[in-house]
């Protein structure tokens, strides 16, 4: 058994020896036969010199060997044969490397010298000049870098070598009436706060007073910068009489609430109380009170009744006492007497209270032994202990009488029990019920499966295994079926399984099992594989990839779990897959720092000093040593040929703004606005670049002309435009760069655009940030422009021919075409009609401090490189914005007023063809009238025009239109300027931009314009305010006015009849103002006859040829007089330009001074203890509160009425559950409900339902709500005074629509409400509370005249039950009222409701309990007070405001007036705790 289980692992250790033996074997045949390779390669190389020939670090030379070949490769610093001639760097004609002064000094390493610059440069050659911008010394200006220095341009308003001091530009007497001048940057402003004084010097004395802020005749006394109000005698008091004096502050009704009144107060006193102040109390206990002999206690407004000893108890002493509520009758029934009761038993029980049982068991009724046991009224027996059984154990068991035993087994019969005898039997068990089993004995060996027999068994052997038993293991491994000499393993050898160390494979790693028993399992030599080692794989093919295993394509021998590579040159390794590193097999051959770099059966030398090159980096390069480069350009030297000997050469790298093999050519201009210079260029595929430096935000650049197209280059608004034309003059192409901040700090910009693929990119030449988005201008360009020809290049030029229109100032250099093999540059040689100036580009800065702009009037300076211009405030112009712009009035004494300008130049450009711009500021309430028309008037004109209106709804129209009238495209103003304010208004237009842009107050709208071919240029002819034709504008009156209209006089310009036909023949002429009109901007436009001084400062501005009834500056018109708006004694005050403002007499309000003000104080027409309210636009209301009581029923009718009813709301306040508190009934006789049910709030509508889910019935204030849908669903909702949201309730019925119309009865009160009601609302109108006769002309709610006798008044006001009565709270206890409830605080002693109890004495733990207790809640009650009031100080509502008032806010009344509150809400009232 050893043998049989060893042998197959030592067979498999002797394989794995083998195998590992076979690689080792072909590993040391790989190695040995790289190394005989290499060295025969090296040995090849090995015959430029002998070793220690080459001197001061130089080698050998590693390359093939050929009769010009150098012996020595060396360094940098040597030359040389044999490198034995150190190179002197600092000894050259040039006078050395060191630029800028610096001084040179040779060294003893890379890069073999040293270059000591004077101040103000660095770098290697010192030809970096140190930036001494960039700590940005100027703190409020703008640096321009020096040598070894900077200087600063500083803002307005600032001074001193880095522009940080600011100088101060407060004159004396600035401010006046003792203001606080404060400086600024350029200008000065004044604090006027703490004195009585404004406007922008402190010069116009403010009147506090003037705005009337004392209320109700208060007396208004003026202070400085504030007022104090006299409230004397107006029974009114607060900062500005605002607040009522409450009289009841003092608390004079003792046992009442108290109504404030002026100057008065009235109390409604606690039921069972009398007098003014509510303190005398009367007798309250009727005759007959109290029944069945009880006493009568009187109290306050009220009476209780003491029962003692009478029998009975309840409120009047009618409820007999139950003396069967104690259960006396404990197993019986029991009846209540008086003072007594009387049991009847049940069966089994007897004695007075039925608590006696009855013993059965004295006859002994049980037999044969049986227990009796008494019961309720019976007996039991007890058989458990006998052979008996029965109700008296009389009857014999007989225990065999089931047939107990099984499979024929003799049953024999026990006391209460039997026994099996299973002898004759195949079974056993208590009742013969189990058959024996022959398999118990496990008789099958090797886990086979044991079947039992009739006194038998047979076994289900595994595979492998064979016997009656089980018991013998089939041999599976003779003969061995494993080729290649395979070990065999068989399966059922249990010893092989989970071996400690051992490395078998499947199933022998995991536990044995007998089902995968059979069979066996093959140990296979390296190299072979399958079941039964049957297969022996390629192994010159990787498995995973199927690819050789040599790498570097070489080639594979296969053999018996092993191969053999063959490699390459180059490589070497059992799969040839190491890259033999030459660098190292030669010597590291780089010299002068060079870095060896292993190539494939080769190597590079990377990293050369900029000085050598060769092979091995060993030659040194002179082609530099004349210093050929001038101009400060960097010179590349450069090795033509090595061997067999040397030959150098040189390139220029030049510095921006020189050209020319040797940088002595210079491309750099300077342009002066209308200087240029043009060259010639033939074509490539290449592309065209440029750089240029400028501070201007508008320019014309550069244009390239051919036969294909143009290029045209140029600056608008701050951004950089180029565009692509055809050779029809049509833009195919354009791209923008935002340019703002390279303006600002005038930074060389660099413009590259590809003339093949159409790309344009953008870059900072000398910036850090360098790179600028870049944009695609035309997909495949190449189709529309031919290569390979002449082209004209013009750079600058004159105004007008450009992008922009503006000549270009600044600096330009480096204009070229570069190929992929030359670059073409334009230079002062190669130039052609040039007048700029060339090889400069300086400037001066224009804005520095101080400017030269006006600081008040101006909102900036801009450079424009040599010059400055002046952005004037809206009103003002000149070239440094000192002059104030004029205003004119037009259309004064309803004249028809006209400007004409015959010759109006706008700015023509490729940006925007004809492009105009129009500004001005206009005040007008004209509608329906003509602004403007730019363009020929004449009716033979066929250019374009320009036609602005004010069309009837206020708003401004721009239109271009063809010259018969048509439309081309048109813009309308969002907004009216028809408003008699001031209104901003700017009108662009560009013909061949195809855009037009109105902006009226920064609100802007543009469009394009849509014709298919070319438009002609608009004709610089304007006419500005009327033409002859038109009517005259009216005054605009401020109420509805009539008049009549006049035409105006035939000497004013005509306009054309195709645009006159098409406008409306009401059009008016312009009325109004126009202030500070200008044309492109910068020109101001004079429409009337101005003073010369003001045209003499305004060298650009452009004069009407021709004016018609034209005012300078601004006349107001008169309302007060021409149109006297004010009505009833009203005074009249004109305000700027046709506004008035009315001072109204008592007893009328609005604007005019036409409507009543019927609650003017003191004249209210609302009766007492109402609020008075006025309703816009005019009427008023009467808002109170009423209280009412269980029988209160208060009957109103609808009149002037036919309306879907929308919403109900309402305020109430009540303890009752079940009550009706509204109902109305229309014309159609549906009813609508709300009332309370159980305490919620209900609404029905046709006997559907919408009810709330808490109770209102808490004595608390509610508001409640109900709305009704156009979806045919209706919505309720209730919300506590107080509390911050209602909470809703809703039913999604089908309800149909409600009408509410003038046969609807509303009913309130009735059917049990009991508490208070106010500001009943029904689709916003109020329901009254007090008696009103209602206006005839009036929608609205009275009392019932044809029901009087039916309706029963609520009180006024909203009162609550006296409750607190005398006696209420026994034993000294204090009553406190919660609004129709007491409460009753009760002595220390006594408890209960009303403190009639006796409270037991508490231990002294019990005492600590309570003091500890009465502290937590005075804790809890001193929070809800905090809370409750940080509450009611904080709470956004008006409820806050009514709070401050002693009184409550009435809210109820008759509404008067034409228009319903369509806002009006529940006015809050005060809530009660």
């Amino acid at each position: 058994m050893f043998l049989k289980t060893q042998l197959p692992l030592l067979i498999l250790v002797l394989t794995l020896a083998w195998h590992r033996a076979s690689c080792a074997s072909v590993s040391e045949d790989l190695s040995s036969g790289s190394d005989e390779d290499a060295n025969e390669l090296a040995r090849t190389r090995r015959a430029a010199c002998s070793e220690g020939d080459c001197k001061n670090g130089g080698i050998c030379w590693p390359g093939a060997v050929t009769s010009s070949t150098p012996p020595c490769l060396c360094t940098e610093a040597y030359t040389g044969k044999y490198c034995t001639n150190r190179i002197k760097y600092c000894q050259t004609d040039s006078g050395g490397p060191c630029q800028n002064g610096g001084t040179c000094s040779e060294t003893d390493a890379s890069p073999w010298y040293h270059c000591s610059c004077v101040p103000g440069y660095t770098g290697t050659d010192c030809e970096i000049n140190i930036d001494d911008c960039a700590s940005k010394p100027c703190a409020n200006g703008l640096c321009s870098d020096l040598v070894n220095d900077y200087s600063c341009s500083c803002f307005t308003g600032w001074e001193g070598r880095n522009c940080s001091i600011n100088h101060n530009d407060c004159p004396t007497g600035a401010c006046l009436n003792g203001g606080r001048c404060i400086d600024g940057n350029g200008t000065f402003s004044c604090d006027c706060s703490h004195v009585d004084f404004q406007g922008a010097t402190c010069s116009s004395k403010i009147d506090d007073c003037a705005s009337r802020p004392c209320q109700h005749g208060g007396k208004c006394i003026d202070g400085v910068r504030s007022f104090t109000c006299d409230c004397t005698d107006t029974g009114f008091s607060g900062n500005r009489c605002q607040n009522n004096i409450n009289d009841c502050a003092s608390k004079p009704c003792i046992n009442g609430l108290c109504s404030d009144l002026v100057k008065n107060y009235s109390c409604s006193c606690f039921t069972g109380w009398e007098g003014r102040n509510c303190s005398i109390n009367h007798n309250d206990c009727p005759t007959g009170a109290c029944l069945n002999g009880g006493r009568c206690i009187d109290g306050n407004g009220t009476f209780t009744c003491d029962c003692t000893d009478t029998g009975f108890a309840g409120d009047r002493c009618q409820n007999n006492i139950d003396d069967c509520a104690s259960k006396p009758c404990a197993n019986g029934l029991c009846t209540d007497l008086v003072k007594n009761y009387s049991c009847s038993c049940f069966t089994g029980w007897e004695g007075r209270n039925c608590s006696v049982d009855t013993d059965y068991c004295l006859s002994g009724p049980c037999q044969n032994g049986g227990v009796c046991s008494d019961g309720n009224s019976t007996f039991s027996c007890d058989c458990s202990r006998v052979d008996f059984q029965g109700d008296t154990c009389s009857s014999k068991i007989d225990d065999c009488a089931s047939s107990p035993c099984q499979h024929g087994g003799r049953c024999i019969d026990g006391v209460r029990n039997y026994t099996c005898d299973c002898s004759a039997t195949d079974f056993n068990g208590p009742n013969c019920q189990s058959r024996i089993d022959d398999c118990a004995s496990n008789p099958c060996s090797h886990n086979a499966t044991c079947i039992d027999g009739l006194r038998d068994f047979n076994c289900s052997c595994f595979s492998g295994y064979s016997g009656k038993n089980c018991s013998v293991d089939v041999p599976d491994c003779s003969p061995n079926p494993c080729e290649y000499k395979g070990a065999c393993l068989e399966r059922s050898n249990q010893a092989l399984y989970l071996v400690e160390n051992s490395s078998l494979p499947a199933p022998f790693n995991d536990s044995f099992s007998y089902a995968l028993a059979a069979g066996f399992v093959c140990l296979c030599p390296e190299g072979t594989y399958g079941d039964t080692c049957e297969i022996n794989p390629n192994d010159c093919l990787d498995p995973d990839t199927n690819r050789s295993v040599c790498a570097h394509a070489s080639n594979c021998t296969d053999g018996l779990a092993s191969f053999t590579c063959h490699c390459l040159p180059g490589y070497e390794g059992p799969t040839c897959s190491i890259d033999i590193d030459e660098c190292e097999r030669f010597g590291q051959p780089c010299q002068n720092g060079a870095v060896c770099k292993d190539l494939v059966a080769d190597y590079a030398c990377t990293g050369c000093p900029a000085e050598f090159g060769g092979k091995n980096c060993s030659v040194r390069l002179t082609g530099c040593d004349s210093s050929p480069c001038q101009n400060n350009a960097t010179c590349e030297p450069l090795l033509l040929r090595e061997l067999p000997s040397p030959a150098h050469g040189y390139r220029c790298t030049c510095k921006p703004g020189w050209s020319g093999p040797q940088c002595n050519e210079t491309t750099l201009a300077s342009f002066n606005g209308t200087s240029s210079f043009s060259a010639i260029f033939t074509t490539a595929d290449c592309t065209f670049e440029l750089s240029f430096r400028t501070s201007l935000a508008h320019f014309d650049l550069v244009r390239l002309s051919s036969h294909w197209g143009d290029i045209r280059v140029g600056a608008h608004d701050s951004s950089l435009v180029l565009l692509f034309l055809n050779a029809s003059s049509s833009v195919i192409g354009r791209a923008d760069w935002p340019i703002s901040d390279s303006l600002g700090s005038t930074d060389w910009l660099t413009l590259s655009v590809s003339l093949t693929n159409g790309s344009a990119t953008l870059s900072r030449s000398e910036s850090v940030v360098s790179q600028m988005p870049g944009a695609q201008l035309v997909d495949e360009l190449s189709n529309s422009f031919k290569p390979n020809s002449r082209m004209s290049v013009r750079v600058g030029g004159e105004s007008g021919s450009g992008i922009d229109g503006g000549g270009f100032r600044g600096c330009v250099r480096d204009v070229r075409l570069v190929t992929n093999d030359s670059t073409l540059v334009a230079t002062e040689t190669t130039a052609e009609s040039s007048n700029a100036t060339w090889g400069v580009c300086s400037r001066s800065v224009q804005c520095g401090s101080p400017s030269p702009c006006e600081a008040k009037t101006s909102s900036m300076c801009s450079d424009v490189w040599n010059d400055f211009v002046c952005h004037c405030a809206a009103d003002f112009g000149g070239r440094n914005c000192s002059v104030e712009l004029p205003s004119f009035s037009l259309g004064v004494g309803g004249s028809v007023s006209s400007a004409r300008f015959a010759s109006a130049a706008g700015v023509s450009s490729v940006y925007g063809g004809d492009s105009w711009t129009i500004e001005l500021r206009l005040v007008t309430l004209s509608r329906g009238a003509f602004l403007l028309l730019l363009g020929d008037p004449s009716d033979s004109a066929t250019t374009p025009r320009l036609l602005a209106t004010i069309d009837a709804s206020g708003r401004l129209s721009a239109q271009i239109l063809y010259g018969n009238g048509s439309e081309i495209v048109a813009l309308t103003s969002s907004n009216s300027v028809a408003t008699g304010e001031y209104v901003s208004v700017k009108i662009s237009v560009s013909i061949s931009g195809r855009s037009l842009s109105l902006s009226v107050s920064s609100s802007v709208r543009s469009a394009s314009l849509s014709s298919a071919s070319p438009l002609p240029q608009l004709s610089g002819q304007l006419i500005i305010g009327g033409f002859s034709g038109l009517l005259a504008a009216l005054a605009p009156p401020p109420i509805e006015s009539s008049g009549t209209k006049g035409r105006s006089r035939r000497s004013l310009p005509a306009l054309p009849t195709s645009i006159s036909s098409t406008l409306s023949t009401n059009l008016t002429g312009f009325r109004g103002i126009i202030a500070s009109p200008k044309l492109n901007g910068l020109k101001p436009l004079i429409l009337g006859s101005v003073d010369f001084n003001v045209t003499d400062l305004l060298p650009g501005a452009v004069a009407a040829s021709e004016t018609e009834s034209i005012t300078d500056g601004v006349v107001n018109e008169d309302v007060c007089t021409n149109w006297e708006p004010c009505q009833n004694n009203a005074t009249c005050i004109n305000v700027f330009y046709n506004k008035f403002s009315c001072e109204c007499e008592t007893g009328w309000r609005s604007a005019d001074c036409s409507v009543r003000d019927h609650c003017v104080p003191g004249l209210e027409d609302c009766p007492n203890g109402t609020q008075c309210v006025n309703l816009e636009p005019r009427g008023y209301e009467c808002r109170t509160t009423a209280t009412f009581q269980s029988s209160t029923k208060l009957k109103l009718s609808a009149s002037r009425f036919n309306e879907a009813l929308t919403s109900l709301t309402g305020w109430a306040r009540t303890r009752e559950l079940n009550f009706q508190l509204l109902s109305m009934t229309n014309s159609d006789g549906r009813q609508l409900f709300v009332e309370a049910k159980s305490g919620h709030l209900r609404v029905s509508l046709d006997n559907k339902h919408a009810m709330s889910d808490f109770s209102i019935a808490t004595g608390f204030p509610f508001t409640f709500g109900v709305r009704f849908f156009t979806e045919r669903r209706l919505e309720l909702s209730a919300k506590f005074n107080g509390t911050d949201a209602a909470t809703t309730f809703s039913e999604s019925h089908d309800f149909a629509p409600l009408t509410l119309d003038s046969a609807a009865v509303v009913v309130l009160g009735d059917s049990g409400f009991k508490g208070c009601l106010g500001n009943v609302r029904l689709n916003g109108y109020l329901v009254p509370l007090v008696n009103r006769s209602l206006p005839s002309d009036t929608p609205g709610f009275s009392w019932s005249a044809t029901d009087a006798d039916s309706i029963i008044s609520p009180t006024p006001g909203c009162h609550g039950d006296v409750v607190c009565k005398t006696g209420v709270c026994q034993n000294s206890g204090r009553c406190s009222d919660m609004w129709n409830k007491y409460v009753c605080d009760c002595k220390d002693g006594f408890s209960g409701p009303t403190c009639s109890a006796v409270a037991s004495v508490p231990s002294v733990g019990g005492i600590i309990g309570i003091v500890a207790g009465v502290v937590v809640v005075a804790g809890i009650i001193v929070a809800i007070v905090l809370v409750a009031k940080f509450t009611t100080l904080f709470r956004p509502s008006a409820s806050s405001d009514l709070q401050s008032q002693s009184k409550l806010d009435p809210t109820t009344g008759v509404r008067v007036g034409h228009l319903r509150s369509k806002s009006a809400k529940p006015v809050p009232q005060e809530v009660f705790f």
